[in-house]
C-alpha cells in the first residue's frame, strides 16, 4: 500500500502546483482547488469505507496509506489533462478552450 501511495502522490501535488498557469482568473483557480480537493476528498473517504468491509482487510493495511491513495486516484485525470495542456502549450499548439 505504501508503494501504490508513493506512485500516487505526486498527481495532487503537480496539479495544484501548475494549475495557476492554466487557469488566469483567481475565482477560478479558488474554485477548482476547492472541487478537486472535495472529490478527491470523498474518493479517499470512498475507498476508506471500501477497505473497512472488504473481508478480510490485508495484513498491514494502514488505514492512512488508504485515505491518501484514495485522495490522489482522484487526482489523476485532472494531472493527465494539466500535463498535455502543458505540453501542447511548450509545442506552440493554440488551446481549445
Amino acid at each position: 500500500m505504501l508503494v501504490l501511495t508513493l506512485l500516487l502522490l505526486p498527481a495532487p501535488l503537480y496539479v495544484h502546483a501548475t494549475l495557476h498557469r492554466l487557469v488566469a482568473d483567481i475565482r477560478g483557480r479558488i474554485i477548482t482547488h476547492a472541487l478537486l480537493l472535495a472529490i478527491g476528498a470523498g474518493t479517499g473517504w470512498a475507498a476508506l469505507q471500501y477497505a473497512g468491509v472488504a473481508p478480510p482487510e490485508p495484513a498491514g493495511m494502514d488505514r492512512n496509506l488508504v485515505l491518501i491513495s484514495g485522495f490522489a486516484a482522484a487526482h489523476l485525470p485532472a494531472a493527465a489533462i494539466t500535463l498535455i495542456k502543458r505540453l501542447r502549450q511548450r509545442q506552440g499548439i493554440p488551446s481549445q478552450d
